[in-house]
């Protein structure tokens, strides 16, 4: 158990399965844009999260989030782009009034643990990642991922530092976020422009 991170002690522990499919036109000019629109279920909550990157820098991913809750009845106004929510606007900005279509849909299990410093807060999330197509498992994939809630930049750095003390050469840098990792096996082809979308 990973009871601390430098400074940072875990305060929460959660488990959640999230079911995320991910969307984009037809030509995929959010992702041309390193952009990404998804639509996440957990339980019987159902959030709509637009994601930018804004680059990379010494390894960590900076990127714009925009989410808002959507009911069961908003959903075929979400693929015809007549839903009105900021995740929306942000993708109209992009594609204009084009049609979106699901792309895949990722089943992930997530194990989360929340850090606190007493002032500030970093997340480590433990994924297991499935893509299902048929109803079979296609592939799987193990994710941490560590994101900065409430942190000043060196506070975070230092939290990253220890996590990869702690499990050494288990823990390593990726550029292939889940979505560029949910079009590959789901056989979409083209070169990757997100980074850490």
């Amino acid at each position: 158990q990973l009871r601390a991170l430098d400074r940072f002690r875990r305060i929460r522990v959660r488990q959640e399965r999230q079911r995320n499919t991910y969307l984009d036109t037809r030509d995929l000019r959010l992702r041309r844009a390193r952009s990404v629109l998804k639509l996440r279920q957990v339980g019987g909550r159902t959030d709509l999260t637009y994601k930018r990157s804004r680059g990379v820098r010494r390894g960590v991913a900076e990127r714009l989030e925009v989410t808002a809750p959507i009911r069961r009845s908003q959903l075929r106004r979400v693929l015809s782009g007549r839903l009105t929510l900021a995740p929306m606007r942000c993708v109209r900005m992009v594609v204009g009034d084009l049609p979106l279509e699901p792309l895949f849909t990722l089943f992930t299990h997530r194990y989360g643990l929340i850090f606190s410093d007493g002032r500030s807060r970093v997340e480590v999330d433990v994924d297991r990642v499935t893509f299902r197509k048929g109803g079979r498992v296609r592939a799987r994939r193990l994710e941490v991922e560590v994101e900065n809630l409430t942190a000043p930049p060196a506070a975070f750095s230092r939290a990253v530092t220890a996590l990869r003390r702690r499990f050494g050469g288990a823990v390593k840098p990726t550029t292939v976020s889940k979505f560029e990792y949910g079009l590959r096996v789901a056989g979409r082809r083209g070169r990757s422009t997100a980074a850490y979308v």
